[in-house]
C-alpha cells in the first residue's frame, strides 16, 4: 500500500520533495530485501541512511536519477546519477563531490522506470545507458543494467573487497557484474 501511495505522487515536485520521495522508495526497497534501515537525526549529514545487514553497516546517500538529454531536450537513452550534494545557504549554493569518506555507496532511484541503481561515490555524474542507442565512442558511460540494484551485497563494497565474494563465479541470476564494477569501487576507494 505504501508503494502505491509513493508511486501516485504528481510529476511536478520541488527538488526537496523529489529527494524525499526517492529516499522513501529506497527505504522501502531495502526493507523488502530484509535490510535494516537507520536514519540520522538532524540535517547536513553526508549520507541519508545507514543499511545494516548480516553484521555489516553501509552509509548510503540517495539521489534521484534523471534522463540524459540531447540538444532537442529529448531523452537520449541515458540516465544521469549525480554523486555530489548541493547545499543552499545564505551565501548561495555550494556543491560538494561525495567521496568514500562521506558515504559507502550512492543509491539512485530513477522515477521514469521505477528502477534503482548503485554506484560508488567519487565521480561527479554517472552516465548509464539503458537503451540500445549506445554511443560507443563515449568511454565515460556504462550499461545501466550493470548497476541495477538487485543484490544486497552491492551496498557493501568494503565487505566484498575483503572477501572471496568478488572471486566467486557469477550465478545466472546474479546480474551485478562484480568483475567489471568492483575495480571501479576499489579505484575510487584508494
Amino acid at each position: 500500500m505504501a508503494s502505491a501511495i509513493v508511486d501516485q505522487v504528481p510529476a511536478r515536485l520541488k527538488t526537496t520533495e523529489r529527494g524525499l520521495l526517492s529516499e522513501m522508495r529506497v527505504q522501502l526497497k531495502l526493507l523488502e530485501m530484509g535490510v535494516h534501515v537507520m536514519l540520522p537525526v538532524g540535517h547536513d549529514h553526508p549520507f541519508d541512511m545507514v543499511a545494516y545487514h548480516a553484521g555489516e553497516f553501509s552509509r548510503i546517500q540517495v539521489k534521484t536519477a534523471r534522463d540524459g538529454r540531447d540538444k532537442d531536450r529529448k531523452t537520449n537513452g541515458t540516465v544521469l546519477i549525480p554523486t555530489y550534494s548541493t547545499v543552499d545557504r545564505k551565501g548561495g549554493k555550494f556543491t560538494k563531490l561525495l567521496t568514500k569518506e562521506d558515504c559507502d555507496v550512492v543509491v539512485a532511484y530513477y522515477p521514469r522506470h521505477q528502477t534503482f541503481y548503485v554506484v560508488p561515490p567519487g565521480k561527479h555524474v554517472w552516465m548509464l545507458w539503458y537503451s540500445d542507442y549506445r554511443h560507443t565512442a563515449n568511454s565515460r558511460s556504462f550499461d545501466a543494467v550493470d548497476f541495477e540494484f538487485n543484490n544486497v551485497q552491492q551496498l557493501f563494497p568494503h565487505v566484498r573487497a575483503a572477501s572471496a565474494w568478488e572471486s566467486a563465479p557469477a550465478r545466472p541470476d546474479d546480474r551485478f557484474p562484480t568483475e567489471r564494477i568492483l575495480p571501479l569501487f576499489q579505484e575510487i576507494a584508494s
